[in-house]
């Protein structure tokens, strides 16, 4: 009797935690019917190492086909994704499954980062001296927006302004102009495609997301620590790629990575995407 009181101790809280999770992602999954879309993301694991487009409308799932490299964002539709290795600017077609070198970017600042197309073959990325730039594939000119930027960036739906940051605070530059004006204080500004909705880290600690309405100035917190977010295009949705931790206080003794999520931020529920293994840099949103 004794030793059976031991196994019940030893494995009650594993089955409690197994049946509380079914249970979340069930409950939560039946609130997420006006998802749509298509968003990047990927699995990194001793036994796959994939980036795939996952069609939020029917679920399917498309692996991208490229060995050229796995961290790749949309152009201007899910046809059609980007990537660079090193200075070298990489087209990826969905239907036809291959990618195509477009250029080599001759720029003065080597080792570019987080490079995202604009409109009109202009591409905006960060240089490892912490510049930000704007650079014309065609033309290869080339133009400093802004020195010393930290963390990620992202265009408004004109594509006139870019939202970055410097020092926790948050900026946006005119691209034409390059005339910048001060937004909020925090970091990693990432703006909805229709405009209406801003989220970013409110310190440097990452501890907390802050969620902004733009129009009316209504506020949600996010006591999470993504590696990576995006809004979604209507402004309803944030995806997420973070520690996976679904054993609580047991998850130091199962470390699976990372899991990919969409966040409902009004109603406070959670959909898993990828639920372990998620790559923790690779994410986005069309």
């Amino acid at each position: 009797m004794f030793k059976k009181s031991i196994v019940y101790f030893v494995f009650l809280p594993f089955l409690i935690i197994f049946l509380t999770i079914e249970t979340v992602f069930n409950s939560s999954e039946n609130t997420f019917t006006n998802l749509n879309g298509y968003i990047i993301t990927g699995i990194f694991s001793d036994t796959e190492q994939n980036s795939f487009i996952i069609n939020l409308h029917n679920k399917e799932k498309e692996i991208i086909s490229s060995d050229i490299s796995s961290n790749f964002k949309f152009v201007e539709n899910q046809n059609q994704l980007l990537t660079n290795v090193a200075n070298e600017l990489y087209l990826y077609d969905s239907n036809s499954k291959n990618t195509n070198l477009i250029c080599k970017i001759n720029t003065k600042n080597q080792n570019i980062y987080n490079i995202k197309y604009i409109e009109n073959n202009n591409i905006c990325f960060t240089s490892k001296d912490e510049k930000l730039i704007l650079y014309n594939i065609k033309t290869n000119e080339e133009k400093v927006l802004s020195n010393n930027i930290t963390g990620e960036y992202s265009y408004t739906p004109d594509k006139k302004k870019i939202y970055y940051s410097i020092d926790n605070k948050i900026y946006s530059v005119d691209i034409n102009t390059k005339s910048s004006e001060y937004i909020t204080n925090g970091n990693n500004p990432i703006i909805s495609k229709n405009g209406n909705i801003l989220v970013y880290y409110k310190d440097t600690n990452h501890d907390k997301l802050i969620v902004e309405n733009t129009i009316n100035g209504t506020i949600w917190e996010i006591y999470e620590t993504p590696s990576k977010y995006v809004v979604s295009p209507d402004g309803n949705y944030i995806a997420m790629v973070k520690p996976y931790d679904n054993f609580g206080v047991f998850s130091v003794f199962f470390y699976l990575g990372y899991k990919t999520v969409i966040y409902d931020y009004k109603n406070k529920k959670e959909m898993t995407l990828v639920e372990k293994y998620s790559c923790s840099d690779v994410l986005d949103w069309i």
